[in-house]
């Protein structure tokens, strides 16, 4: 998915690399935004803060997307290469 020109981000936190098994809330973030830097297709999976699975997606090789989570979510990724920051959308 590619953001629109129209909408602007703002960059809340510093960018880091989820992890397959320590979640992460992404500086307690209410909106994410995640990149695929590696070759391979990846599984994003949130779950909340008692780590109860919520849902999952799949996220393509170089791919970016953007989850709205509660700040206590935390976010897992299948294998190395997804980073995500925490953003603010600006119109």
């Amino acid at each position: 998915m590619e953001a629109s020109m129209s909408k602007v981000i703002k960059p809340l936190s510093t960018e880091l690399a989820l992890s397959a098994t320590v979640g992460n809330t992404v500086s307690t973030a209410t909106m994410v935004r995640l990149v695929n830097l590696s070759a391979g297709d990846l599984t994003i999976t949130r779950s909340n803060s008692s780590n109860t699975k919520i849902g999952t997606f799949s996220m393509f090789a170089d791919g970016e997307a953007f989850v709205r989570k509660d700040s206590t979510d935390i976010l897992f990724a299948s294998g190395a290469g997804a980073n995500a920051t925490s953003i603010a959308i600006l119109d």
